[in-house]
């Protein structure tokens, strides 16, 4: 037997930070409407199981804030028609580059506005957006529930308007 002193292996912190980060945000989606838009940024969290909001607490902001994501988004347009029926449309994009959560904002605005001018105007309430970790992709029921409990349905649109005025 030698008498060598055994080798520090290297731990890389941030991949292991990363993986965690990962890990701890499996199931939560951040949601953002263009009607709760109160200040530079107003997401919220929900969980995609349950379709409940979430409190962000630091870990989870930080593993939102400190680690860069591939991301899955679904962009929607939320509608209703004259016969009071709701409905949503969209699609989901897969981020080809790695983004911070606060980043999501300033490089989504020109595929939303993409999504809602496909929309019928008349019927339009509201419009945002979902975005979970690449991979993580959510059904659209629950997509549909989630800006539910959000609001995406409460406002009033445009033929609505017009009739009460």
């Amino acid at each position: 037997m030698s008498n060598k002193p055994r080798k520090k292996k290297k731990i890389n912190h941030e991949a292991i930070y990363a993986k965690a980060s990962k890990s701890l945000l499996k199931n939560v989606v951040a949601v953002r409407l263009q009607s709760q838009i109160v200040g530079v940024s107003n997401t919220s969290l929900f969980n995609s199981k349950n379709s409940r909001k979430l409190r962000p607490d630091k870990v989870l902001t930080d593993a939102l804030s400190t680690v860069r994501h591939k991301w899955s988004i679904f962009f929607g347009v939320f509608c209703r028609d004259q016969f009071g029926k709701e409905y949503s449309q969209g699609s989901w994009v897969a981020s080809q580059e790695i983004y911070y959560h606060r980043d999501l904002i300033s490089n989504t605005a020109d595929l939303l506005d993409e999504v809602i001018s496909q929309a019928n105007p008349m019927h339009i309430i509201d419009a945002g957006w979902l975005a979970a970790i690449h991979g993580d992709e959510v059904e659209q029921k629950t997509v549909d529930k989630i800006f539910a409990n959000y609001g995406a349905w409460d406002g009033q649109s445009q033929w609505e308007q017009e009739k009460v005025a």
